[in-house]
């Protein structure tokens, strides 16, 4: 009686095995049947492209607890999925991070890079905590990865954010050969404030707080948007842009002693300024820029 028994759940062990068995094969045989799956991997790839190749950054680790990073989520959904996205560089090209304290941030932003491969890159980094080490993205500043930035925007509270990233590029005489936006929202020291890097494609440049000093004309640039500057400052941006099309002014910096800038002549189709807090026009008595018949404020 204790044989047959033993047999007995042998037996049933078995066929409890081969019914899970089956029932994972059924649930796979579903699966291959779903309409997602009738699918050509070219029309997949289209869909995976609105989902995660919309905005500068789209893939964006928010904070230590927070990540939207929708390429590794479509990515585990199944093994088809997972070779269509590796297989597709442009959907790892977009992201950023607004945690580079968190310890899984740099491994990600790595990730993204790795298999990225040869496509341009566009990237936003965000206002981190105190504490990152100085040499934490010197990976983004590699010649193999910086001469692939396309739009780049970086907003730091402290300027030793975007030291770490620009200074390498110009200390070892780098240029952007596809660089088209550059979006820099911070606050320079005096004596980092020269931008002498070559960026043949520019036509975007987006200065808070930044008191760029671009050395030489840029002729690419078309949209100019400055803000939190001092009136020389902005003088001296407009001085090395001379085919600005749309031209944006906000928030102009008053200094305690009033240096006069110079004449400049602007060629830009539309013109607006924004006064901020002080409405009396004292602002824009200081930015003296003149503006051709094509003009429209």
């Amino acid at each position: 009686m204790d044989r047959c028994q033993l047999e007995l759940r042998r037996l049933q062990r078995e066929l409890e095995a081969q019914q899970d068995l089956l029932e994972v094969y059924m649930t796979g045989i579903r699966s291959a049947m779903s309409p997602i799956h009738q699918l050509p991997p070219e029309l997949l790839g289209e869909i995976f492209k609105y989902i995660c190749c919309g905005d500068i950054g789209i893939n964006c680790i928010i904070s230590k607890s927070e990540k939207q990073l929708p390429t590794l989520v479509i990515s585990g959904v199944c093994s088809r999925w997972y070779n269509v996205v590796n297989s597709m560089p442009v959907l790892w090209s977009s992201f950023g991070s607004k945690a580079l304290d968190s310890p899984s941030t740099l491994s990600h932003l790595k990730l993204f890079l790795e298999r990225s491969r040869l496509h341009p890159l566009d990237f936003q980094i965000g206002d981190p905590s105190f504490g990152l080490p100085e040499d934490s993205l010197s990976f983004l500043t590699a010649t193999e990865n910086s001469s692939r930035w396309r739009h780049v925007q970086i907003t730091a509270r402290e300027s030793f954010i975007v030291d770490n990233i620009f200074v390498p590029l110009i200390d070892t005489k780098q240029y952007l050969p596809v660089l088209v936006s550059l979006n820099l929202r911070s606050s320079f020291d005096e004596e980092f404030s020269s931008f002498p890097v070559d960026c043949p494609a520019l036509q975007s440049l987006s200065l808070n707080g930044v008191p760029l000093d671009l050395k030489y004309p840029r002729s690419t640039i078309t949209y100019l948007n400055l803000e939190c500057l001092y009136p020389d400052e902005i003088s001296r941006v407009i001085l090395h842009c001379p085919n600005i099309q749309v031209f944006e002014v906000k928030n102009v910096v008053d200094r305690v002693e009033v240096i006069p800038p110079p004449n400049i002549s602007c060629n830009a189709l539309k013109f607006k300024m924004k006064y901020g807090d002080n409405r009396d026009g004292r602002k824009l008595s200081y930015c003296i820029v003149v503006l051709n018949a094509r003009t429209k404020p």
